[in-house]
């Protein structure tokens, strides 16, 4: 008859280029305790970031090749509630337990106060003074002169979620929308309305737009601003890329002041509002011009 196994399970996020003391302790204390191993690796579907540098696949190979017998298997973090993430975490033990039963075991700090589910818990015992966040930090600011670094970081951008970043784009209008304010940067460059991307401190596009706008055309008081259109645009910066950018674009109406380019445009242009101006602006805002002229038609209607 076959004897079946006791199952210990452990819980974490192992965000870190190789396993440290305090969780090599643990997973030993737990491989030493059980017949059987399973790891929950928590994740989630955020663009990889500095706390969060590591897609599952690449902790699941760290966590295997120390721990060959154990099973591995991804956790979703649950934007919903402590109940919903403790279910998911039982429905993973269950499909796993040959018994039926385990036990849960983590560290100082770890899951065990969210913890909802029905299994029993244990704490174990921390090594101290080691932290993954401060690992994170200095191996993460280190640039190292070899092939496998720069193939590390080749693999890094491959497994990029494909995303599209957010800009705003302003145009900067007369009460009667006879004329635009636009911006060059540079003699020879082609004339583009204001703008650029949205940073993560900006509470709101509007917002965005506000700061942008005092930025890049300084000198003047302007409406807040008003949406007309949100675009895709085919930014020549992003080149074959997989991302994109979509801008958000708002109308602000010009009150007073005498234009000064500030930030990274070098000239400002007052240019009639009409369709000739679809022949002189950056090909990318040509868009933007056929929107703004139906909004024009529609406020003047």
């Amino acid at each position: 008859m076959k004897q079946l196994k006791t199952l210990g399970v452990v819980i974490g996020r192992f965000q870190i280029p190789e396993l440290h003391e305090g969780h090599i302790g643990l997973l030993d204390e737990v491989a030493t305790r059980h017949e059987q191993m399973l790891i929950l690796v928590g994740h989630n579907t955020i663009r990889f970031n500095t706390d969060d540098p590591f897609p599952f696949h690449i902790r699941k190979q760290m966590l295997e090749s120390r721990y060959p017998r154990a099973t591995v298997l991804p956790l979703m973090d649950s934007p919903i509630s402590n109940e919903h993430w403790s279910s998911t975490v039982d429905k993973k033990v269950a499909s796993v337990s040959e018994t039926g039963k385990a036990v849960l075991y983590g560290s100082r700090d770890s899951f065990i106060p969210k913890y909802t589910g029905q299994y029993p818990t244990q704490e174990l015992d921390e090594l101290p003074n080691v932290s993954a966040t401060q690992v994170r930090a200095l191996v993460g600011a280190e640039i190292v002169d070899d092939p496998l670094f720069r193939k590390g970081w080749l693999s890094a951008i491959h497994w990029q979620y494909s995303v599209t970043d957010p800009t705003v784009d302003m145009a900067i209008h007369t009460a009667d929308f006879n004329q635009v304010l636009l911006g060059r940067r540079g003699a020879d460059s082609p004339l583009r309305f204001f703008g650029g991307f949205v940073d993560p401190e900006d509470e709101s596009f509007e917002v965005a737009a506000g700061r942008e706008q005092v930025e890049e055309a300084m000198g003047i008081e302007v409406s807040k601003p008003k949406y007309i259109a949100s675009q895709r645009i085919t930014d020549p910066r992003y080149g074959k890329s997989k991302y994109g950018v979509m801008t958000t674009f708002f109308a602000m109406e010009f009150q007073g002041g005498v234009p000064e380019a500030g930030d990274d445009m070098d000239l400002t242009q007052w240019c009639d509002l009409n369709e000739q101006l679809l022949g002189v602006v950056a090909p990318e805002h040509v868009v933007l011009v056929e929107l703004l002229l139906k909004y024009k038609q529609e406020r003047l209607a």
